[in-house]
C-alpha cells in the first residue's frame, strides 16, 4: 500500500497554471513554481526582485487549498543566490510553506553549489539556513552523492529524498545509495517525472526469487529499480483507495 503525493511543475511565469483542474484535484497534490536565477538560459531567468515578487503572488493565489497546497522550487542552488534563497525563507514561514528541489544530485552540482555558497557545509545546508526546511515537506529529487551532514540535516528535518531511478539512469549521474541513507535515518520515497509519489507505506508483490528469501529493506531497494506498477497492490489518499487506470 502507499500514499500518494503528486507534485505538478509549471514554468517560472505567472497566468501559466491550471487554476481550474488544481482547484478541483482529488490527489493530495502540491504545485510549485519553478525558480530559476542564474546557470540557466536567458529566456527563464528572474531577478531577485521579480522572482520573490512572482513567487508571493503564486503563493497568494494557491494557499487556501486543502488538498493542494503551494511549494517552492528553486531548480537547485546553482540557479540561485543566498539573497534569493533567504527570500524564499520568509515566503516559506509567511506561507507555511515547504521545499522541493534537487539535492546532490551530480558530481558538478554537489561542487558547484559549495563553490558558489563559500562558508556552508553541504548542500543541504544551503536551504537550512535560508530556512526553507522549517515551514513544511522538504522533499529533495535524486540525492546521488550525499555527505554524511547533508544525511544528518535530511534526518533533522524529516525530509524526503526521492529516488529517481529512470531519470539518474538516463542522465548517467550515479545511483542513490538508498541502503546507506535508510541506515541513517533519512526517508525515502520513489519518484517518476511523470507522476511523482511519495509513499509513507508501500506494500509490493512479486519482488522475490523462489529461492532467496530478501529482507524487506532489500525488496525495497529491489522494487526501486527493476520494479513497476504491477508490483503495486494497492494505493490510498487520506485512507481512501484509489484506483489508477
Amino acid at each position: 500500500m502507499g500514499n500518494i503525493r503528486i507534485f505538478y511543475r509549471f514554468p517560472v511565469f505567472q497566468g501559466c497554471f491550471p487554476v481550474i483542474s488544481i482547484k478541483s484535484a482529488r490527489e493530495s497534490t502540491g504545485i510549485r513554481k519553478a525558480i530559476v536565477q542564474s546557470n540557466a538560459q536567458d529566456y527563464l531567468r528572474e531577478d531577485t526582485e521579480t522572482s520573490l515578487r512572482e513567487t508571493e503572488i503564486f503563493l497568494d493565489e494557491h494557499s487556501a487549498g486543502k488538498r493542494v497546497r503551494p511549494i517552492l522550487a528553486p531548480r537547485f542552488a546553482p540557479t540561485c543566490s543566498e539573497e534569493l534563497l533567504n527570500g524564499l525563507g520568509t515566503l516559506a514561514g509567511k506561507y507555511h510553506c515547504g521545499v522541493h528541489t534537487h539535492l546532490v544530485e551530480s558530481l558538478w552540482e554537489s561542487q558547484e553549489a559549495l563553490r558558489l555558497f563559500p562558508g556552508y557545509g553541504s548542500d543541504a545546508e544551503i536551504y537550512e539556513r535560508a530556512g526553507l526546511m522549517e515551514h513544511g515537506p522538504s522533499i529533495f529529487a535524486h540525492v546521488i552523492f550525499p555527505g554524511q551532514e547533508d544525511m544528518r540535516i535530511l534526518k533533522k528535518h524529516d525530509s524526503v529524498a526521492v529516488h529517481c531511478p529512470d531519470a539518474t539512469t538516463n542522465i548517467i549521474a550515479g545511483i542513490m545509495p538508498l541502503a546507506r541513507m535508510s541506515d541513517e535515518g533519512v526517508r525515502i520515497a520513489v519518484g517518476s517525472f511523470e507522476k511523482g509519489y511519495l509513499f509513507n507505506a508501500l506494500v509490493i508483490d512479486a519482488m522475490e526469487d523462489p529461492w532467496m528469501e530478501l529482507s524487506a529493506e532489500e525488496r525495497m531497494e529491489r522494487f526501486c529499480y527493476i520494479g513497476d506498477d504491477r508490483n503495486i497492490k494497492a494505493r490510498f489518499i487520506e485512507g481512501r483507495e484509489v484506483h489508477i487506470s
